[in-house]
């Protein structure tokens, strides 16, 4: 799911008032932009909104780097400060599999609503989780070496 996608399924959660859809599964933001534009921290914002309203819980505080400031600066000081309360949220209880089953299943509906590329068959929404996972963990797997280089 690209950026662009992402932000119309959060306009969804808000827009359909989707409460509890995300119930249990947790998450992280790091908001990357310029000041310097009229739209500074508009995705951000709205993602944080509908990610909350649709239960989810955020782990930390959002990150704001500001590419007219020290954005690398102000990066790094966010996965300082957000690197122990992900190694607290990962150590607690998952959620249950009827969460996780929820939660994508709502996605799927949702963006089935509004892009033409998401298809119904079982085969296309295990392959779209499969990509998203990789993703995910290709993401994650870049923060630990940037912070395990850094120590």
């Amino acid at each position: 799911m690209g950026c662009y996608i992402f932000r119309q399924f959060c306009d969804e959660l808000i827009e359909q008032n989707r409460e509890n859809s995300l119930k249990n599964i947790k998450f992280a933001l790091l908001g990357l932009g310029d000041s310097s534009y009229t739209t500074f921290f508009d995705n951000p914002t709205t993602i944080d909104k509908a990610m909350i309203l649709a239960g989810a819980k955020r782990v930390g505080t959002v990150g704001k780097a500001d590419a007219s400031g020290d954005q690398l600066a102000i990066i790094a000081k966010w996965i300082d400060d957000i690197w122990p309360l992900l190694k607290q949220a990962i150590s607690e209880k998952p959620p249950c599999d009827d969460d996780l089953a929820n939660a994508q299943s709502i996605t799927q509906e949702i963006c089935n609503s509004f892009a033409a590329d998401f298809e119904d068959s079982d085969s296309s929404k295990n392959g779209q989780m499969s990509s998203f996972i990789y993703v995910a963990a290709a993401i994650v797997l870049c923060i630990i070496a940037i912070i395990l280089k850094r120590k």
